[in-house]
């Protein structure tokens, strides 16, 4: 799946506590949140955007430490 903003795949970002989080832009929220639903991928939206041009906010979701990051980037990468 494609960042609708930059044209980057979107990726999901893995830290040292497990789970992941997946930065994109608040409009793609629904689209993706819908996605991870379908595949069971425990998940939250993150509570904040913010636009550095005022017009194009980006937020997060965060995943499950259950979750597999590599299962989503997989769900992610065969999505269009």
């Amino acid at each position: 799946m494609t960042n609708k903003l930059t044209g980057k795949r979107l990726e999901v970002w893995t830290g040292t506590n497990g789970g992941g989080i997946i930065y994109l832009p608040l409009v793609q929220v629904p689209e993706v949140a819908g996605l991870l639903d379908r595949y069971g991928f425990y998940h939250w939206a993150g509570d904040m955007a913010v636009a550095r041009d005022g017009v194009n906010f980006n937020t997060h979701i965060g995943l499950d430490q259950k979750v597999d990051p590599a299962a989503v980037q997989a769900v992610l990468d065969a999505a269009n």
